[in-house]
């Protein structure tokens, strides 16, 4: 949807109405600014004679004043709206005096020099020389778009390949624009690469004429072909992996956001829910505390009778009463400045999590992750408290600057008080022996002979430095008169040569000057010559180069046919094979159906076979053992019953224990690996 912006004023207010005034002295400045820093104003005058020139001595334009005013053309230059004045002239002087004066501040280096945006705009057609001709003319045509709405991409001058030169590679790269490959990466570097490998090889292959070596030429193209498609490959399969990178990172973004969301929302809820748990149990323990004062109160009014009525003013007027000092058994607490917020809030309070650092994990856990997150707002600048504190800074310093400057008078009644001189050190004497005074006079004796020595070599040195300067000295004093005045002629043979040399070389220059000037002339024509025959190539070039273009976008069509053909052929392949691999999925299901469908069947028939044999054996079963009881004897009938319990409940009592000392045994063992581990978990948080 469009969004229409509304100026903050008109353009044409100044001409239209005859009381149109700016907001403040702010935008009076601001308006002032942008006028002596605008473009706007300056118009391009061609000079015709070197319009083409590229040389800086030799501009192909200048830059002026433009001399019309901006107005709409409909507007008449004579017409005058009658004014009026609104109020009287305000005299440059007063407590007004500081709004006529402004200290010049430019945020932004200008991009012409003052002096020709505030140079005078000339006359019109003093210029060119021709009297009554405007140099810009308006027709009276407005348009709501900027250049830089209608501009496209770069203008490019046409040109020519002329035959027989090669082509310029810069003319393979015409595909690239703006933002489309420019600036060039590395990617267009390796494509430039591959251009350039390709035309070498296109310049390898033998030729169309040669019917000899068609088949190597095609067997080439085929691997080229071949290499091609490998490459394509390849660079399609970089970009579904750079595809699923993405992704990944997008659902990973998309996840760890839900996860973060639904940990916030996990927390806010359940610390909801501890609050209301705690507002309960404060309502709990406070009827709690109200239900025991009301058996205690009753206790007592039974015990000892009726209790007297409370007599307020007694209360207060005892400093000893419970309103003073009210009893801790019944829930108040009189020294609360010794008490933990929360306890005055009727909240019990947990040393221990606070004691030790398991503690104190447990309970961050139990805080809100939005505590642990500190966001510091910045403070917003309030530009006219900025002005404010600048203004003061700098009476500050003027007052300081002032304080400074001003000299302190003496002190009327100050005396110096001479304080009294400390006393020397008391001196001090060390005696020593005879032999020690023998050592140190042979030290300091072995000194002045070593800093003797060291004297000597620096002088040494230093003479052997100067050597020259003192052999020049001597030479110059040993000189007589005769020499010294031999030595003056040669000085003046000697300038006088220097002088005739500069001459010649005036002589010599102005010769080269006129020289090169001629010289110009020639090479200019010639110059001009060579453009117009480069020109001339360059057109033939370009012929040359469409028809390679379109000897190029021939073999790309052809290219883009075989590839096309090729992919269809395997979308073929690749729909056969997923048909055969369809179908057998379906043979396969369809023979697990039947084999289900078998194998329940027999199953079933099975099952019920077995229950009738089942049942008609324990029916045979039933009748023996009627027979038999009969016929048996009670000593027989204790012998059946003997084998049955050994055959029967003995053995089974022996496999329900073996089962529980295994399910004894595995209980152990499972008891064991929990402990184990619970214990590596709890370590795990732990070092958490």
């Amino acid at each position: 949807m469009a969004v229409r912006a509304h100026p903050a004023t008109r353009s044409f207010d100044f001409a239209y109405d005859p009381v149109y005034t700016l907001s403040s002295e702010r935008d009076q400045a601001r308006v002032r600014l942008m006028a002596q820093t605008t473009m706007k104003t300056l118009v391009k005058v061609p000079h015709y004679a070197t319009m083409f020139s590229s040389l800086p001595h030799r501009p192909a334009y200048s830059l002026r004043l433009e001399a019309r005013i901006p107005q709409p053309a409909l507007l008449m230059m004579a017409h005058r709206p009658g004014r009026e004045t609104m109020c009287g002239n305000e005299e440059v002087r007063g407590r007004s005096r500081y709004r006529f004066f402004q200290r010049p501040h430019i945020p932004f280096l200008l991009s012409h020099p003052v002096e020709l945006i505030l140079q005078q705009p000339r006359a019109v057609g003093e210029e060119h020389g021709v009297a009554g001709i405007p140099a810009v003319r308006s027709v009276s045509v407005q348009t709501d778009f900027r250049d830089s709405e209608t501009q496209t991409e770069p203008f490019s001058p046409p040109y020519t390949v002329p035959p027989g030169v090669p082509m310029p590679e810069i003319l393979t790269l015409t595909a690239l624009t703006h933002e489309r490959g420019l600036p060039a990466g590395l990617a267009e570097v390796e494509m430039i690469e591959r251009l350039r490998a390709r035309r070498a090889w296109e310049e390898s292959l033998p030729s169309l004429h040669d019917a000899e070596r068609r088949d190597e030429r095609r067997r080439l193209m085929e691997e080229a072909e071949r290499r091609e498609w490998a490459f394509r490959e390849r660079e399609i399969h970089l970009l579904q992996e750079e595809r699923v990178r993405v992704l990944e990172e997008l659902l990973w973004r998309r996840e760890h956001g839900r996860a973060n969301a639904i940990a916030a929302q996990v927390d806010v809820k359940r610390h909801a829910e501890e609050e209301l748990r705690r507002e309960a149990q404060d309502v709990i323990r406070r009827q709690h505390l109200r239900s025991v004062r009301k058996l205690v109160a009753r206790w007592v009014r039974v015990v000892e009778g009726a209790a007297p009525s409370r007599d307020v003013i007694h209360d207060y007027t005892d400093p000893a009463s419970r309103a003073f000092a009210p009893l801790t058994r019944l829930g108040q607490f009189t020294k609360t400045q010794h008490v933990h917020p929360m306890e005055k809030q009727g909240r019990p309070v947990q040393p221990q999590l606070l004691n030790s650092y398991h503690g104190l994990l447990e309970l961050e856990s139990c805080l809100p992750a939005s505590l642990f997150s500190v966001r510091v707002s910045q403070p917003k600048m309030d530009p006219r408290a900025a002005r404010q504190m600048a203004v003061m800074d700098e009476a500050y310093k003027a007052l300081r600057e002032h304080r400074e400057m001003q000299v302190s008078p003496p002190l009327r009644f100050q005396e110096q008080v001479e304080k009294p001189e400390p006393r020397p050190p008391t001196p001090t004497t060390h005696t020593s022996s005879q032999e020690e005074d023998k050592r140190e006079l042979a030290a300091i004796f072995l000194q002045k002979l070593l800093r003797g020595r060291s004297t000597q070599n620096e002088m040494f040195e230093q003479k052997e430095l100067r050597l020259e300067l003192i052999r020049e000295v001597r030479s110059t004093h040993a000189l007589q008169g005769a020499e010294q005045a031999a030595l003056r002629a040669t000085k003046q043979a000697t300038l006088a040569l220097q002088r005739q040399h500069a001459v010649h070389q005036n002589q010599v220059e102005e010769r080269s000057s006129a020289l090169s000037a001629c010289e110009g002339s020639a090479l200019s024509h010639l110059l001009l010559h060579t453009a117009q025959e480069l020109e001339r190539l360059q057109v033939e070039r370009r012929l040359h180069a469409a028809c390679l273009l379109a000897e190029r976008r021939r073999r790309r069509r052809e290219a883009t046919e075989g590839g096309r053909r090729q992919h269809e052929e395997r979308a073929r392949r690749e729909h056969d094979e997923v048909f055969k691999q369809v179908v057998g999925v379906h043979q396969a299901t369809v023979d697990e159906f039947l084999e289900s469908v078998l194998l329940n069947a027999m199953e079933s028939t099975s099952e019920a076979q077995a229950r009738l044999e089942v049942q008609i054996l324990t029916e045979q079963l039933d009748e023996m053992s009627r027979e038999t009881q009969h016929s048996l004897t009670p000593d027989q009938a204790q012998e059946v019953v003997a084998e049955l319990v050994h055959g029967f409940l003995i053995p089974e009592t022996q496999r329900r224990e073996v089962r529980e000392k295994v399910k004894a045994a595995q209980r152990r063992h499972l008891a064991a690996a929990r402990g184990v581990v619970l214990a590596a978990a709890r370590s795990t948080k732990q070092s958490e």
